[in-house]
């Protein structure tokens, strides 16, 4: 199992800005509630061999956004959309 960029015993967890007022930014809380999905089932994303499965579904689903693309299904820009989408859903091992 190959382990996702960015992660791993050496990846040093870098801060993440708090939100206006010292609260957490959307981005945090958006990788809490991710976590808290893969903690229902008995997962988490702090688990290498997780992050790694996850982060390659999100490769897979951007895969199939690209494509959908391609055959007019989405528009150019959802297609940028629901990437930026995928982009933040990729922080989240980093953030937990």
């Amino acid at each position: 199992m190959t382990t996702p960029p960015g992660s791993g015993p050496d990846h040093a967890r870098r801060p993440h800005p708090p939100g206006p007022q010292g609260e957490p930014s959307a981005l945090k809380l958006f990788a809490d509630d991710i976590e808290v999905s893969f903690n229902e089932i008995g997962r988490t994303l702090s688990d290498e061999e997780t992050a790694a499965v996850f982060l390659r579904t999100l490769d897979i689903w951007q895969h199939a956004l690209e494509g959908s693309h391609a055959g007019g299904l989405i528009t150019a820009e959802q297609l940028g959309e629901l990437a930026a989408l995928i982009r933040g859903m990729r922080e989240a091992p980093r953030l937990i």
